[in-house]
């Protein structure tokens, strides 16, 4: 296997400068299965071995990910560490309280990220940003590559919709790293706490169709490999439908239908729209668990041909009006298409045509290439 390149935690860790610094300081660390040191090491193990970590906070999925999406995950002790681990991710509330960094000094993120706006761990960071400006801790960012590369893709989330799963004026899809996301929200919000990144190797940071360069730990259980990952990007819009996304399947968000579709009329449909880098193939599935556990599901399972020319939005869109149109009296928007605003970014209205938002969803893309000129690291 090709030795992964180094990401923030290798230099945290490798550096002296950095424990010499943080000598007697009391660190707290937000992570996850996803912190892992260019070995596969779990940085909080090495954090705890190199410096004086107090605490533990873990995202939605909890610590090692086990937890499955939307899950309410409890207050228990880390067992590699014997350290306390916090959940921020609770029905209700997604912050960090105040008086939980009281006895901290430094609150250390390093998580891997999707790329994607509604996969929630950049929303945790967003949320412990907000509380640091508000006591004034220091937080540190251990880089980390963004998963699909810089590419831009979806709209520009709106007021109206905002959520924990749209926590940020950002595309759909955004191409930044976490600390080029940290450094974004401290721009403009204004913060004055201390803010630090910790770089990584830039020479894998390019979008590259034959996977990711840095050490990858699938981010949850719905994502296990970097094709799901990369469909994540499209059919994640399909879980404010009643269409199977593939949850509870192996090949989640590769694969989508409900019991209500024909296979054959589907992939007819789809193939019509001759969309970038894709294929379609029929699917015939039982999800084990999510939406339709247990009943047949028919649908299509899509194919990578060139991941590079592979059109996200362009992609969902096709995949949303076709279904719309050919079942009107079965396909159905959950939480009267409130679920999907949150998701797609914009307030909907019945009878819309997702691909009418096409031109701008690249508009959008556009104006935010301009806004992080002088936000990217690298």
């Amino acid at each position: 296997m090709k030795r992964p390149k180094r990401s923030g935690i290798d230099f945290f860790i490798g550096e002296g400068r950095y424990r010499e610094r943080l000598k007697g300081a009391r660190l707290a660390m937000i992570t996850n299965q996803t912190g892992v040191s260019i070995d596969y090491r779990l940085s909080h193990c090495l954090v705890n071995e190199k410096f004086r970590l107090v605490k533990l906070f873990s995202p939605e999925h909890g610590l090692f990910g086990n937890c499955g999406a939307g899950e309410d995950v409890d207050f228990y002790t880390d067992s590699f560490t014997g350290l306390p681990v916090y959940s921020l991710y609770k029905v209700g509330d997604q912050s960090i309280a105040d008086f939980l960094l009281e006895d901290v000094d430094v609150l250390v993120y390093d998580i891997q990220d999707v790329g994607a706006r509604c996969y929630t761990y950049i929303s945790t960071l967003y949320e412990a940003m907000k509380t640091c400006q508000r006591t004034k801790t220091a937080i540190i960012v251990l880089d980390r590559a963004p998963m699909l590369g810089r590419r831009l893709d979806g709209l520009m989330l709106s007021e109206e919709v905002r959520s924990f799963v749209g926590i940020y004026e950002i595309p759909f899809r955004y191409g930044l790293t976490p600390g080029e996301f940290s450094k974004l929200v401290y721009k403009e919000k204004g913060y004055d706490f201390p803010l630090e990144i910790v770089g990584i190797d830039p020479s894998g940071i390019e979008e590259n169709p034959d996977g990711f360069e840095y050490a990858f730990v699938p981010p949850s259980v719905s994502i296990p490999t970097f094709d799901s990952a990369l469909a994540y990007c499209a059919m994640a819009l399909l879980e404010g439908t009643n269409v199977s996304e593939g949850r509870g399947t192996t090949t989640p968000f590769q694969v989508f239908g409900a019991p209500y579709i024909e296979a054959k009329t589907l992939l007819s449909a789809l193939e019509g729209l001759r969309l970038g880098g894709v294929k379609f193939v029929p699917a015939s599935f039982t999800p084990s668990f999510s939406k339709h556990s247990g009943v047949q599901c028919q649908g299509c399972r899509m194919i990578f041909e060139d991941k590079t020319a592979f059109n996200s939005f362009e992609t969902i869109a096709g995949v949303l009006d076709a279904i719309g149109e050919l079942y009107p009296n079965d396909f159905k928007l959950l939480e009267e298409g409130q679920k999907i605003a949150k998701l797609l970014g914009r307030p909907i209205h019945a009878g819309m045509r997702f691909s009418s938002l096409l031109d701008e969803s690249r508009k959008d893309c556009m104006k935010f290439e301009k806004r992080i000129e002088d936000i990217v690291l690298y």
